[in-house]
């Protein structure tokens, strides 16, 4: 009866780990989520190009360097785009599940090409008002990084 008893716990014990196992393996998994392997970075960049799209601006990136004593990845992006897209561009890149550091940010106003009609001439409609494109390069170090 001793021997049956002790199975009987063994088996609870293995069956209570196998839960905790589980349950733990979607927070794992979410928690895998915040760093870039050395082996795949992919994820990364396609994260970055995503947050592009949803803010708007059109971002390439330019270079990826593992830094020289292996604790983070230095990553290029230029982008151009409105001010506002712009900015709401480094917002997102701050809120992304990666710890980022900006490192280095140069924002420059493209020159305008749009001139507008002041002829004052009647029956002239003068040229629609587009908002001014800029261009940003930002240098981000990744922090979540596993060589």
């Amino acid at each position: 009866m001793v021997d049956i008893d002790n199975e009987i716990l063994r088996r609870e014990e293995v069956a209570l780990l196998n839960k905790s196992i589980t349950s733990i393996k979607q927070d794992r998994d979410l928690l895998a989520t915040h760093f870039a392997q050395g082996s795949d970075i992919v994820p990364f960049l396609n994260t970055i190009e995503s947050i592009a799209r949803k803010s708007g601006v059109k971002a390439e990136i330019s270079s990826v360097d593992v830094l020289k004593d292996k604790s983070g990845l230095l990553v290029k992006v230029s982008s151009s785009g409105t001010f506002n897209n712009i900015y709401k561009f480094l917002l997102l890149l701050e809120n992304s599940p990666y710890e980022l550091d900006v490192s280095g940010l140069n924002l420059q106003k493209e020159p305008s090409a749009v001139v507008s009609d002041e002829s004052g001439i009647e029956g002239v409609e003068p040229a629609p008002v587009v908002e001014p494109k800029w261009q940003a390069l930002f240098t981000l170090k990744l922090l979540s990084f596993v060589p």
